[in-house]
């Protein structure tokens, strides 16, 4: 069967759902920006780590040691890429924030530069 048929297997979360994870801060979960070098620069939020959609299967088995991984890009398209690359290694933690930074910034959230 096709790819877009089967069942996904990574979580989403909302911004405001990030959020909250974001200020429980456990040292089980880390945060994700898939985006590139450019779109990191021109802005993110503070606690996540930029790993690059493009460099994420060389960090697949870093990222494994996380009970809970959230994927951020733009606006949701590769954060579900590296949500369920992440899944596919067996991973049940692994989570797609919906809307992307695009939604952080629409909802007023800060981000820094």
């Amino acid at each position: 069967m096709w790819n877009w048929f089967r069942k996904k297997n990574y979580l989403t979360a909302s911004v405001d759902e990030l959020r909250s994870a974001l200020n429980a801060q456990s040292p089980e979960t880390l945060f994700v920006d898939v985006r590139t070098e450019t779109e990191w620069r021109s802005g993110h939020i503070g606690p996540f780590r930029h790993i690059p959609m493009n460099e994420l299967p060389e960090h697949l088995k870093e990222l494994g040691n996380y009970a809970k991984v959230y994927f951020l890009c733009y606006s949701g398209g590769r954060s579900w890429r590296a949500a369920k690359l992440l899944a596919d290694t067996g991973h049940i933690g692994a989570v797609n924030v919906l809307g992307g930074i695009s939604e952080w910034i629409a909802r007023g959230y800060a981000i820094e530069h």
